[in-house]
């Protein structure tokens, strides 16, 4: 639907590059424009909400911390959710081969494309984990973060393994080109 190969990145960058650009005050306003843009290109705007509040949150958290007050963290999570918009538009469309072969085509080396497209998806998997290890840890009776982070740690570090087996199995060696 126009979101593919080279125009539909172009077109995710440089909307993220306005939503970083555009005064803090235009949030609101900037945000809009991009949930209508998300609408017309049929993606669920209450997924894609869903996948950037919690880091908007934390970031709104972070300003009010540090004092920043209350107007100017609401504005900074709508900012962060404003970045974060165009790139899940952007993934949500594109297959990982998809987005390898456009990064090539724009000149990025193919190492570089091929581990980014590995790692798209991994962080769904590791979103989904944490969230079933926090689950597990809660109704265990644990509230230390360490009782997440480290089940978390390794999960990834064996993921991380089975893959680079997988991947070594496959004929793919750094430099090669299949």
């Amino acid at each position: 639907m126009g979101l593919k190969r080279k125009a539909g990145l172009i077109a995710a960058i440089l909307l993220v590059l306005a939503a970083v650009l555009t005064p803090l005050e235009y949030a609101p306003a900037a945000l809009f424009l991009l949930i209508l843009w998300a609408a017309y290109h049929g993606v669920s705007i209450i997924a894609a909400l869903a996948a950037t509040v919690v880091f908007s949150i934390m970031l709104g958290i972070s300003a009010l911390i540090l004092g920043f007050g209350f107007e100017h963290s609401i504005l900074t999570s709508i900012r962060a959710v404003s970045i974060l918009l165009p790139a899940y538009v952007y993934f949500s469309y594109s297959s990982m081969q998809e987005l390898m072969e456009t990064l090539e085509s724009l000149g990025v080396p193919r190492d570089f494309s091929f581990m980014f497209s590995i790692t798209v998806p991994y962080a769904h998997v590791i979103g989904r984990k944490a969230k079933q290890v926090r689950i597990a840890q809660k109704s265990r009776g644990s509230r230390s973060p360490w009782a997440v982070i480290m089940p978390l740690l390794n999960f990834v570090f064996e993921r991380a393994r089975m893959l680079a087996i997988s991947i070594e199995c496959r004929g793919w060696f750094p430099g090669s080109k299949g």
